[in-house]
């Protein structure tokens, strides 16, 4: 399993890692391995019930929390359980700037406001490769 994490696209968090949406704070989604580098390509998460508006950051607390992406909001188009929100930078005219994070920095996703009722989660999954 190791060398297919080290030589394709993969699930770096193969179980998943739940977040809640109804509280803030930063959740751990990944911790790049000793020795290696990571380049993440996005964020994947199903989530359990209407997150309301709930606004969220991802990337490196040895860098930023916003390093991977600034401020996103759920919106009325992922509102109700089992449906998924994708996470990550959008190639337009100009390219996608993203980043690439060192051994032991520690890829999270930070909850900046809770609009979510009480319960309600989202089953998060990273897609990223190393080297």
């Amino acid at each position: 399993m190791a060398a297919l994490i080290e030589n394709a696209i993969s699930i770096m968090n193969p179980s998943g890692t739940t977040v809640a949406l109804d509280a803030t704070g930063a959740t751990t989604l990944y911790t790049v391995p000793a020795g290696k580098v990571f380049i993440p390509i996005m964020v994947v998460m199903r989530i359990s019930g209407d997150p309301v508006d709930c606004t969220c950051t991802i990337g490196s607390t040895g860098t930023t929390a916003t390093s991977f992406l600034n401020t996103q909001t759920f919106h009325t188009n992922v509102d109700a359980a089992d449906e998924v929100a994708i996470f990550q930078p959008i190639p337009a005219a100009s390219t996608a700037a993203s980043m690439s994070y060192a051994a032991a920095d520690v890829f999270q996703i930070t909850i900046g406001s809770g609009g979510a009722a009480g319960g309600v989660t989202g089953k998060t999954f990273v897609l990223g490769f190393l080297y």
